[in-house]
């Protein structure tokens, strides 16, 4: 289950072999430790996103005509887009556009009048940030033949306005997350649905050395489903424990009493 798609377009991922990568790796890095569901996709998932509910394109600067034609098409039935930095700016030779091809969305024509804004555009929702701003502690020296090999793991740190980047793809798809997670930035989630769609698994990972306990979840349930049990498992204890939980619309509320290292909740639907 994922509601964000994060677009790593060919042309702007080759031809700027540093900034888009930079501005690329810090949202996904956001968004997984923000626990917020996304896939990773490239230039031939554009001709459907009906699969997302919010388009990311951190700084994809290289764009085709026919594919701003497909994401303005997206957004316009009803899709959330989130655009950052130079996003369309360049088309997919990297030749510069005299304003961005996304200027329509976005409100704006030239870099110079770049700033945040966030839009309605047909049935659908945009925000566009100018910056993506690195922690005050990383280290990224761009220079002369610099690549995406010198931002090393060590350097994936969360931005200093990731706060804003989370804003942003929560407004962009109306509010309504798969998932919420009430727990530290060192956890990180992943949601699943089988493919029989009779049981979802929230799978929880700790990558601190001190053990949690009751961390609120806040699920999307399919629609006109019914929930059967919530179940909790782990290597880290023996027992398996079911969880109350109280359902308000599509959407179920359930505590997570601890967290070691590693949970399995499951969710049996009906």
């Amino acid at each position: 289950i994922a509601d964000a798609a994060v677009l790593r377009s060919f042309a702007s991922m080759a031809y700027n072999n540093f900034d888009t990568h930079l501005s690329t790796i810090l949202f996904e890095q956001t968004l997984i430790q923000s626990k917020i569901p996304f896939d990773i996709i490239f230039d031939e998932n554009l001709k459907d996103l009906s699969k997302w509910r919010v388009l990311v394109l951190a700084n994809q600067e290289s764009l085709s005509e026919e594919q701003i034609a497909l994401i303005r098409e997206y957004v316009k039935n009803g899709g959330g887009l989130v655009a950052t930095e130079n996003t369309s700016l360049y088309d997919e030779w990297r030749r510069r556009r005299p304003k961005y091809g996304l200027a329509d969305l976005f409100g704006f024509e030239k870099p110079e009048e770049a700033h945040k804004t966030m839009n309605f555009y047909g049935d659908g929702r945009v925000v566009y940030l100018p910056k993506i701003e690195p922690a005050p502690d990383a280290k990224y020296a761009a220079t002369s033949g610099t690549g995406y090999r010198d931002i090393p793991p060590a350097q994936w740190k969360l931005p200093a306005n990731w706060n804003e980047l989370v804003e942003a793809v929560e407004w962009a798809c109306g509010g309504n997350l798969s998932l919420k997670v009430y727990a530290p930035l060192t956890v990180v989630a992943e949601l699943l649905m089988k493919t029989d769609k009779t049981r979802m698994m929230l799978h929880l990972v700790n990558f601190d050395n001190n053990a949690l306990g009751d961390l609120n979840v806040d699920l999307r349930i399919p629609f006109e489903r019914k929930i059967r049990e919530v179940m909790l498992l782990s290597p880290d204890f023996e027992e398996k424990i079911p969880l109350k939980f109280n359902e308000v619309g599509d959407r179920i509320f359930f505590k997570v009493p601890k967290l070691i290292i590693y949970d399995l909740i499951l969710v049996q639907l009906e």
